[in-house]
């Protein structure tokens, strides 16, 4: 993930309040990301990833969009999305670090287009 130039890069995470997801998040500040975007249903989760982004990168120096999101509804990440390029101008890196325990294997959350 590192570059070999300055230019700043723009990233659009799911699900990165905890684990391996928030080390993710903070490896993008860490690599160079000066924008960046999370979503997590998860608040309080979101506001520690920011702060440990803000850590590794200077206080000030990312900016930061935290969205609460429930990425199983189409209509919030299109929100995330557009949030996102409206703040940005464009995303270089999405990841989607979401997972869901299912009680069987083999279940599924479907998304529905709306």
């Amino acid at each position: 993930m590192r570059s070999s130039n300055n230019h700043e890069h723009d990233s659009a995470s799911t699900d990165f309040a905890q684990g391996i997801s928030q080390a993710t998040a903070v490896s993008f500040a860490r690599e160079g990301c000066t924008k960046i975007v999370l979503a997590d249903r998860d608040e309080k989760g979101l506001e520690q990833t920011q702060r440990l982004i803000n850590e590794v990168a200077g206080e000030g120096k990312a900016e930061i969009i935290a969205v609460k999101t429930d990425v199983t509804s189409a209509e919030q990440i299109d929100s995330l999305v557009q949030s996102a390029v409206k703040q940005f101008g464009r995303i270089d890196y999405a990841i989607n670090g979401a997972g869901e325990h299912m009680e069987s294997p083999g279940s599924f959350v479907r998304l529905k287009d709306d």
